[in-house]
């Protein structure tokens, strides 16, 4: 009983587990920040039938997502991937926009992501 449970906690822990890959990401043009699209854990509530990632956005000073603003996004597109690598980025004094092929914007307003977090 206690193998099975253990078993259990150990397959969940593995299973929920971020990927953390990077799928698009974009540099200011002053090249201190980073916003990329990344892949993060996978969605299982739609077990048996639908099994598939979730994706989050981060904007921070380092390339990878270590350290920064992180946001939870969902694309409305069937080929996500394909999308993610067609948005576009604007970076102003104000923050980053994020504008996806559906026509939806993303905007992170600079003082969340300055400083870190």
């Amino acid at each position: 009983m206690c193998l099975m449970a253990l078993t259990g906690i150990v397959t969940l822990f593995v299973c929920t587990r971020p990927s953390l890959r990077v799928i698009q990401s974009w540099t200011s043009p002053d090249k201190q920040f980073t916003l990329a699209v990344v892949e993060s854990d996978t969605d299982y509530r739609g077990f048996p039938l639908s099994v598939r990632p979730r994706y989050g956005i981060y904007v921070g000073r380092q390339p990878e997502p270590v350290y920064g603003h992180w946001i939870d996004y969902s694309f409305t597109s069937m080929e996500v991937e394909k999308d993610i690598k067609a948005c576009q980025v604007e970076w102003s004094d104000q923050g980053a926009r994020l504008i996806a092929p559906s026509g939806h914007i993303l905007f992170i307003p600079r003082q969340w992501y300055e400083a870190g977090r």
